[in-house]
């Protein structure tokens, strides 16, 4: 992370598409409320796009919990102006 900060992976804005059911959930199409949990979420690369798509949707319903242990990717991901 001191190197690369948050550019080594990039944004996965694609999961929703990939998996339907997620992104159901994450747009508000299939009712709710949900919570995702990702485990080992590093920088947010998967959970701030999934994000930005429920809230675009206005998905009330739906929350993501992000947890790691690299507490330099943590720091990363709250630094971010997407995390809430």
């Amino acid at each position: 992370y001191g190197r690369n900060g948050t550019s080594f992976f990039k944004d996965r804005h694609y999961l929703a598409e990939t998996f339907p059911e997620i992104g159901a959930a994450a747009s508000g199409r299939s009712g709710g409320p949900y919570t995702l949990l990702e485990v080992g979420c590093g920088v947010g690369n998967a959970l701030l796009p999934l994000l930005a798509t429920a809230d675009a949707a206005g998905a009330r319903g739906f929350r993501a919990v992000g947890y790691d242990l690299a507490p330099a990717a943590v720091r990363l991901l709250r630094a971010d102006p997407r995390y809430l």
